[in-house]
């Protein structure tokens, strides 16, 4: 009964290593001021872990979700980094079927960046920016 138990247990502790990974956000480092228009780059690393091959990224304000930035973006899996090149202001549309008119983002502090694992299990939220005309 105990060794039955102590290799249960054993799996699990197993199982929990090998699912276990990190996803953190690089950039943007917080602090930074984001012009509308301007090009900058969102980067990420997922260390360890299985599962996670892309991510979408999301913009957040103050807690709150305002929009899709990208959606199944890959990263380097040797290295674990990921980047992409946003131009400040443009979002996905909220319904890919319908064509509705861009959403226009109010300058101001609160912003940051969101990275999500297709498979929803690793995600990671960057320190917070600011977006200026």
């Amino acid at each position: 009964m105990k060794q039955k138990l102590f290799f249960s247990l054993l799996f699990l502790v197993a199982a929990v290593v090998v699912f276990a990974g990190e996803l953190g956000v690089m950039q943007p480092a917080g602090g930074e001021t984001w012009p509308i228009g301007s090009t900058q780059f969102i980067k990420w690393v997922f260390v360890g872990g299985e599962g996670a091959q892309a991510v979408n990224l999301i913009l957040i304000k103050d807690g709150a979700l305002i929009g899709k930035i990208a959606e199944n973006i890959p990263y380097d899996e040797l290295s674990g980094e990921g980047h992409f090149k946003w131009q400040v202001g443009t979002l996905l549309p909220d319904n890919k079927y319908v064509l509705s008119p861009p959403k226009k983002l109010a300058p101001g502090k609160g912003y940051s960046i969101g990275v999500k694992s297709l498979d929803r299990i690793y995600r990671a939220e960057s320190k917070g920016f600011m977006i200026s005309e």
